[in-house]
Formats: C-alpha cells, structure tokens, sequence
C-alpha cells in the first residue's frame, strides 16, 4: 500500500464529537485549604488545545507519519467547582500549512473549531492534580480527508477515547500525557479512495495491516490488526483499530472559544459515498 494513501486518511485520531451524553472518570486537581475545605481547581475556568506531531503516535509504530496532517486537535472548555469538573470538547483541523505550503501544528491563534462536529461534554474528577483522566466511551466524530479528489468526509465512530495526564500542572504543560482511541472502519473506509471503488472495511483493515506489521514481526502476537468492536458481537467482522499518542500535553488557550454544536449542516456535513460502479 503506498504510504501517501494514507497520509491522505483523516482519522481523526485520533479523531472527535457527539451529542451522546459521556461520562469521563479519573484523577484531577486536588486543591484544598489547610481546614480541608476543597476550593476551585485551577483548571476551572480555562479553555485548553491538544495538538499532536508527528513523533507523539506510538501504536501502531509509523503511524504518526500517516496521521499527522488528519487528526484533530482538541480543544478542552473545563468548568466546575470543588473536584468535580466538567468539559465541553471540540476539535479542529489538527495541521495548518506555512509560507512553503507545508502542513504545520496548529496553534491557539490559528486552530478553528469544525461546525460539522457536534461537541461532547464530559465530567471529571479533580482529585489528584496533576493527573487527570478523561475518558469518552463512545462519540461521533467528522472526519475529512481534503486530499482526495473530490473530498471525502465521513461522521464515524470512535469508542474509548481516553486522554490521560494531558492537563498542566498549573501553568506547566505536561509531558507524560497519553491519547487512546479506537476507530471503526465500518463508516471511515470511504475515506480511502486510493484503495479503488470497491474498497471496504476489510479491504482497508488489510491494508493497514500490511503497511504497519514490522516486517520482523513472524507470529500473530506483534501483528497489526483489526479488532472487534466495543458495540459489536463477538461473531462480527473485526473492524476496529486502536491509536495512541504519548508523551503529549495540553496548553492553556484561554482567547480560544468552544462553541456548543448540537446540530450541523446536513448538507454540507453529509457523508461521502463511494462512486457508481
């Protein structure tokens, strides 16, 4: 499979929302006062963005060159008192292009929010800052694939998007964060138009195996492949590949603004379909 086809493939490790209620667990900011009265988190009141490079994805091992350029980066709205902490997610283009027309990591001052991706809200504890954990187990996320001629996008699935420890320590941005996810090609397998007219999530999980097994790899325990899906019965095709990123962090971004999206454009938000054969 030519690496190209899928530095074209919007994941959107990835990639990010919808409008099911999602709940998210785990540690936070344990800011209290010496009578043990528990006061505001620092994070409380502040807008964060996630944006990934190439070297952040780890799993499968390469796959930061294919996904740099298509996965998002998300922006964190967080609200709340006490340890308890609420935040309304959204995401952008996770690149924008320079002078040279080559794609950059987007910033606070340039990232834009996608209209055609519903936001998720997520509550999280505060308890022992700085770890945190953010976890969204099912979501819808608009994905794009802007390179392929004309343009393919998609609404797919994503289940158990974790972000753990990506929140600052105050106004120092971590360094130990980790991004999980895992993508289901039932729906993003249109995405891959180099693949031909007949494509399907088999074919594309065929070849996602094939450009991402080490070639060394001779057992089926270090093999690169699909999976079956947290909503699918245990007789479904394997149609679910899970991505992490680590060693990441967000930053505080408080000129951002995360617009609450509900409801999107369905015609310019509609999803692609494959060609006539």
């Amino acid at each position: 499979m030519k690496n190209n086809m899928l530095n074209r493939f919007a994941t959107g490790a990835a990639l990010l929302l919808v409008s099911l209620p999602l709940i998210a667990c785990g540690g936070g900011n344990n800011d209290s006062t010496s009578s043990g009265t528990s006061t505001t988190s620092f994070w409380s009141g502040h807008t964060y963005l996630l944006s990934l490079k190439k070297g952040d994805w780890s799993v499968p091992r390469g796959v930061g060159a294919d996904l740099f350029g298509v996965a998002p980066a998300f922006m964190f709205d967080v609200e709340g008192s006490g340890e308890n902490l609420t935040t309304t997610l959204g995401y952008g283009p996770g690149t924008v292009t320079d002078a040279s027309m080559n794609p950059v990591a987007v910033t606070a001052d340039n990232v834009m929010q996608d209209p055609c991706g519903p936001t998720t809200t997520a509550m999280f504890s505060a308890a022992n800052s700085p770890k945190s954990t953010i976890n969204i187990p099912q979501m819808k996320m608009h994905v794009l694939n802007s390179g392929a001629t004309p343009p393919l996008q998609v609404t797919a699935d994503v289940f158990n998007l974790t972000f753990t420890d990506i929140l600052p320590n105050g106004t120092t941005p971590s360094t130990t964060g980790s991004l999980v996810a895992t993508m289901d090609f039932k729906q993003l397998y249109v995405l891959f138009a180099s693949l031909g007219p007949t494509r399907d999530a088999a074919s594309v999980c065929q070849a996602l195996s094939d450009h991402y097994t080490p070639s060394t790899c001779t057992t089926d325990d270090c093999k690169v492949k699909c999976e079956t899906c947290p909503n699918a019965s245990a007789s479904d095709t394997p149609t679910c590949l899970t991505v992490e990123a680590d060693q990441i962090g967000a930053v505080e971004a408080d000129n951002l603004k995360v617009s609450t999206i509900t409801t999107v454009d369905p015609t310019a938000c509609a999803d692609s379909t494959l060609p006539s054969q």
